[in-house]
């Protein structure tokens, strides 16, 4: 059994990553699709996945998500069976009750991500540093296309995002990890690239255990 953590773009499609940690759940080729079976660890439920070995994941996943509602954050585990094709997926519950979350809205007018701090609720352990919320996803997925089609730079985004989610903090600090989850909202991109933006933005300083604020 392994746990993982569900991040945003694969909560939003409905996947799961096909990395190291993970690949070996799962039949291997070097190319084409392979159909598996997801077993819900909870209800027992039958979900057909399929893995896309070159592009490396796993989808079939957005009714189990939906069907538990779970957050961006979400700690999944997958366990093996005695069947190669099929693999039991499963989350860490515990009992609900309405948790803070980052909400997003798209701000169309000023091509922006915005942020407030909202309770969403929540029946799963979660990374409480990556936890995301949308408030219109149909808004949110037209910002994406209109930043990548007026060719909006990386590190701008980076840098916006960052500014936003400071204010959600009355330290005046924000973690790493949401302001990589934040950023995957708008823009796919793994963390190393972020990192490396924020360290060499003047406008940041590292205050150490991962939390940036501005300097």
């Amino acid at each position: 059994t392994i746990t993982i953590t569900l991040t945003y773009p694969h909560w939003r499609y409905g996947t799961l990553p096909l990395n190291g940690r993970t690949v070996n759940f799962f039949p291997s080729a070097a190319k084409g699709k392979s159909v598996v079976t997801l077993v819900d660890g909870r209800w027992g439920t039958r979900y057909t996945g399929w893995v896309v070995h070159e592009d490396r994941y796993v989808y079939g996943l957005a009714k189990w998500f939906e069907d538990h509602a779970l957050p961006v954050g979400a700690y999944i585990t997958l366990e093996r069976t005695n069947n190669a094709n099929e693999i039991i997926v499963d989350y860490r519950t515990r009992r609900a009750k309405r948790e803070w979350a980052r909400l997003a809205t798209a701000d169309l007018d000023h091509n922006a991500l915005r942020f407030e701090m909202n309770k969403v609720q929540v029946a799963c352990e979660y990374d409480e540093y990556l936890i995301v919320a949308e408030q219109d996803r149909e808004s949110i997925d037209q910002l994406r296309r209109t930043l990548q089609s007026d060719d909006v730079s990386f590190n701008s985004i980076v840098e916006e995002i960052v500014l936003e989610l400071i204010k959600l903090n009355p330290q005046g600090t924000v973690h790493a990890k949401s302001i990589y989850s934040a950023v995957n909202m708008i823009r796919r991109c793994p963390p190393g690239p972020i990192f490396y933006s924020l360290i060499s933005n003047r406008k940041f300083r590292d205050v150490g255990n991962g939390f940036f604020a501005l300097a």
